[in-house]
């Protein structure tokens, strides 16, 4: 019996998609955080307004409202 739920215990420490889950979420903080950092810096240099991925025109941007 012991043997048995120290392998279980092993499996549950060593779960690929546990690992995998882990990558896929650090992978996303980094763009998040690379994202806030470009708007700040981006904010800081005119007056530009971010709509997702495409950087408008201040004036364009609050036409689309």
């Amino acid at each position: 019996m012991e043997r048995m739920r120290l392998m279980r215990a092993h499996t549950k420490e060593n779960n690929v998609y546990r690992w995998a889950a882990n990558i896929l979420i650090d992978a996303a903080r980094s763009r998040k955080r690379d994202r806030l950092v470009e708007l700040a810096a981006s904010a800081e240099s005119g007056p530009t307004r971010s709509v997702g991925a495409t950087r408008l025109p201040a004036k364009r941007a609050a036409a689309g409202r």
